[in-house]
Order: C-alpha cells, then structure tokens, then sequence
C-alpha cells in the first residue's frame, strides 16, 4: 500500500499550527528576534503547505490560509527591522550617521506596540480556518512517489540550468520545499534523498537568505562607505551560492520519475 503524501502533510500543517499560536502569545511578553524568527519559520512551513495545495489545484481552502498570509506579513514587518541592525552590527559596519542604524529599531519599537492587537485578532482567525484546511488535507488524495516525483521536476526546472541573479530569491521557495518535504517523514526523505543533496540545499537556502537580506538592506540607501561594505559582503555569498548550486542536484533514477 503506497504511503499518503497528504495524511503526512495534514499531521505536519498541525503541529505547525500549534507552534504558530504558542509563539505568537510568547512574543507578546517576548518580541524578541529569535521569537518572531522561529514564528516565521513556522509560518513558511504552512505556507509551503498552501504551495502545495495550489500547485496540484486543491483550490478549495486556499482562502483559509489569508488569516497565516496576514500573520506572517505583520510578523515580517518586524523582522525585517531586527535583521537590518542585525546585519550591520554582524558585519561591524562603520557609519558616519549614527542614527543610520538607530532608525531601524525606532520602526522596529513602532510596530512592536501594534504588534499585540494584530496578532490576537490573526490568532483567532487562525483557529477558525484550521479544521477547514485539516479537512481538505484529509480528502487530497496523493501518494509520496508522486509527489517527489514533481518535487524533482521543480527543482530540476529552477537549478538544472544556471540560475540569473534576479530570479536567485524566487528559487529559494523550491528549496523551502525540498527540506520541509524531508521533515515530513523518513519515507519522503527515502524517496528524496537520490536526486538532491540536502545538506548542500540547507546550506544553500542559508545563503540566497542571507544574500537576499543584504539586498534589501542595501536599498535602504546607506552612505557611500556602508554600501561599499555591505556591496562585498553580497558579493561574497553570491559566490557562495554559484559554488553550491551544481552540487545539489544528484543524478536520479529513471525510475524515480514516473510518466
């Protein structure tokens, strides 16, 4: 009897859901970076789960999922502040305008006050929307073959050619999904583990993250010496992520990929 996908990814979304309130009633006492870090993650996990579901058109309780959407955009809010001062402290940027970096966490302090009201009033749509998606989840019917089978397909598509600079961040969801896919259960962690290096996929998501973030920060218009800084250090894991990028595919069976 083949295993389905959907009873794992319907046990997965719940234990998911159940961090995601935890957390967020945590950061209401704690709005720490490691607390709206780990919200976050939780967060992509579901929405892995609401990628899936549209990607193979079990459309039906894609609605249900705003309530997570509007969660992690009120939570990104936040944590795109803490990871700007995050990454000038990291990288010991010098500046010429000491309230450059003090900005950042006045907007941060700004958005924590209305944190609180936000985040109760998404929490409780949360759990209204919850037993609609367990119940979409429960009737999806796939197995894992299948659905590794299309998970090798979409990676194949994204990094089995060179990937151009502009579309590096959009690829990043096709390895979220490949090493959320593993967590699921050893079975779809057997069925992965020929075609892609997971260790080198980790690591190679780190990367276009922390290139990502450089990015943005850089948009923010620092002056000349802070650009000039932050402009190397993009440079740096960009080349990083071109090292990595031909050792994450492995050379699949043919009878991995069914017709």
């Amino acid at each position: 009897m083949k295993a389905s996908f959907s009873i794992l990814l319907r046990n997965y979304f719940g234990h998911e859901h159940s961090r995601v309130i935890s957390t967020v009633l945590q950061s209401f006492d704690e709005p720490s970076h490691d607390t709206f870090h780990e919200l976050r993650v939780s967060l992509k996990r579901i929405r892995f789960i609401k990628a899936m579901l549209k990607k193979h058109r079990v459309v039906k309780s894609i609605k249900a999922f705003h309530p997570y959407d509007r969660l992690f955009q009120q939570a990104g809010r936040i944590r795109e502040y803490q990871v700007h001062a995050y990454l000038l402290d990291k990288f010991g940027v010098e500046y010429h305008d000491e309230a450059y970096p003090h900005r950042f966490q006045k907007k941060e302090r700004k958005r924590i006050k209305a944190w609180k009201k936000e985040g109760m009033k998404s929490l409780q749509q949360i759990i209204f929307t919850f037993p609609k998606i367990q119940r979409q989840l429960t009737r999806w019917t796939i197995t894992v073959p299948e659905y590794t089978a299309e998970l090798y397909r979409q990676l194949n598509k994204r990094f089995g050619n060179e990937v151009p600079e502009e579309k590096l961040h959009r690829s990043r969801k096709v390895l979220k999904a490949l090493l959320y896919s593993s967590e699921l259960d050893r079975s779809v962690r057997k069925e992965i583990t020929p075609f892609a290096n997971l260790r080198i996929a980790a690591t190679l998501e780190d990367a276009i993250g922390d290139w990502h973030d450089l990015e943005m920060l850089l948009k923010e218009d620092p002056d000349k010496k802070v650009r000039n800084h932050l402009e190397r250090e993009k440079n740096r894991e960009l080349k990083k992520i071109r090292r990595l990028i031909p050792s994450l595919i492995r050379k699949a069976k043919q009878q991995l990929l069914p017709a």
